[in-house]
Formats: C-alpha cells, structure tokens, sequence
C-alpha cells in the first residue's frame, strides 16, 4: 500500500502516534524485488527506531506556579513555546483544592483570546478569597502546525493561592474597649486604599437589638485606607456593643473583596 515515487516508499500510518514514545519498524524479508526479481533482505526493528515528540509545551503560565497573594479578578494565561491552535471541544478547568471533584470554571480553549502564542483566559466570576486552586487541560487541546496534540495538563502542575483581599489594621473604638463616649465615631483602617460597594452593610447591635443598619457606600467617608461612620444619634451609655460589616463592603484596588467583620470581632 506503499506510494512510490523513484526509489521511495511512502507509507500512511493508519493512525496518529503517540507522544513521546519508542517506535520500532520491521520489513519482511521479500517485501520488494528489484527489476531482476532479487528480492530485498529484511530490516529487522532493532535496526530502524525513532521517538515521537512531546508535542507542544507551555513555556509559562500566569498566575506563575505555586503563586501566592493572587488577586480573586485574575485571568489565566498560558504561553507555548511554539504556534498553536486551540482545539474546539476541549476545556481548561479551574478546581478549589480542598473541593476537587467538581471544577469551579470550566473555559472553552477556544473561546480564549489569543495573542501570538499565548492564550488568555477570564474567568466567568471571582475566585475566593484566601483559597487554593489547581488547573487542568485537556489532553489535545491545542495541537502545533504538524498536528502534534498538546499531552494535557494534570491537577499537580499548575496550583496557586488567592490573596487575603483588603485586612484591617485597626478599629476605632478598639475591640473590647470601654469607657468609650456615646457619639465616638466608628473607624476602620485597612492596609490598603479601598472603596465602598453598594448594597453592603455596617450593622450596631446592642446584644439582638440593631442600633443602625446602614450602607457603607452612602454612609460614612472614606479617606485613603480609612472608613469613617459618624452617627448624629448618641449610642445608649454604659452597653457592650457589637460592630459588624458585610462581606464584600469593601474592594481594593485590583477588585479584591473585604471579608468582613463577623458579631465576635468588634465589641
């Protein structure tokens, strides 16, 4: 079934090989004569091998590997060494570490967008905060311009860890003072600018009894680092207060989210 051309064979594998794996070849003794009926001696497989490539490889990724303090609005970006095209059919998954039976994303490869050899990925919402996670791709998801599949990416290559989002520094009053006057203003200083979200609130509890509920984003100013509530109704005197925030009340710069002030915090 050979093709032949002058003295060349050309023979058409039925199917495509696997990467980077020893093929041996053997011929018959006999398998051609020559045009005075000699036939041809054998090519035993010890004497005719060849490897298979590795196919396409990811020369970098972003975030970069085992990456901490990485914002919950990242994009993922993997870059080949070589031109690539993506496969239609085949995914990226994006899995919480401590949860990886079901993937939290999975992104079409060829929804991503591409330049030269690097394809960028984003992600349909927020990650979490202060959480691990993994990626895989699917093996063939990106084959080179010989048709050389990319082998896949497993659960153990490409890991990286959320930040903390924006974290107080301090409280005004402090957690568990006393003596504090009646109409002292409520301050939280972070260690980052940050900016209110609307929807979100800052509660004053005296024990189950809300003292004020009111939105951070139209309550209150915020200066640099510093969110200040003043309240023009005195707090009843000589009470424990409790002080508690929304998840999510607050943003940095790069859209990380504030994690919030939970009833045992600030008192």
């Amino acid at each position: 079934t050979g093709v032949k051309v002058g003295n060349t064979f050309t023979f058409t594998i039925p199917q495509q090989l696997s990467l980077n794996t020893v093929y041996k070849v053997a011929v018959d003794a006999g398998a051609f004569t020559d045009v005075y009926g000699n036939a041809s001696l054998a090519v035993a497989k010890e004497n005719w091998a060849f490897t298979t490539t590795n196919g396409p490889s990811i020369s970098t990724y972003a975030p970069a590997f085992l990456a901490t303090n990485v914002n919950t609005t990242t994009s993922l970006a993997i870059t080949f060494s070589q031109p690539v095209t993506a496969v239609a059919t085949k995914a990226l998954k994006v899995f919480d570490t401590a949860t990886p039976a079901t993937a939290v994303a999975t992104l079409a490869v060829d929804a991503a967008t591409q330049s030269g050899n690097t394809f960028t990925f984003t992600l349909p919402s927020k990650l979490a905060l202060q959480k691990s996670y993994f990626v895989t791709i699917d093996v063939g998801a990106f084959i080179d311009a010989n048709q050389n599949d990319y082998a896949g990416l497993a659960a153990s290559t490409w890991q990286f860890s959320t930040t903390a989002g924006p974290l107080v520094t301090s409280l005004f009053p402090s957690n568990g003072a006393t003596a504090v006057a009646v109409t002292a203003n409520l301050e939280v200083t972070f260690d980052k600018a940050i900016t209110a979200v609307a929807g979100k609130n800052i509660k004053v509890l005296d024990g189950t009894t809300i003292l004020a509920d009111v939105a951070v984003a139209s309550n209150g100013t915020i200066s640099g680092t510093k969110y200040t509530l003043p309240h023009a109704t005195p707090f009843p005197g000589d009470k424990q207060l409790t002080v508690t925030i929304d998840a999510g009340a607050f943003l940095d710069a790069s859209g990380n989210d504030f994690d919030g002030i939970a009833s045992s915090t600030w008192q």
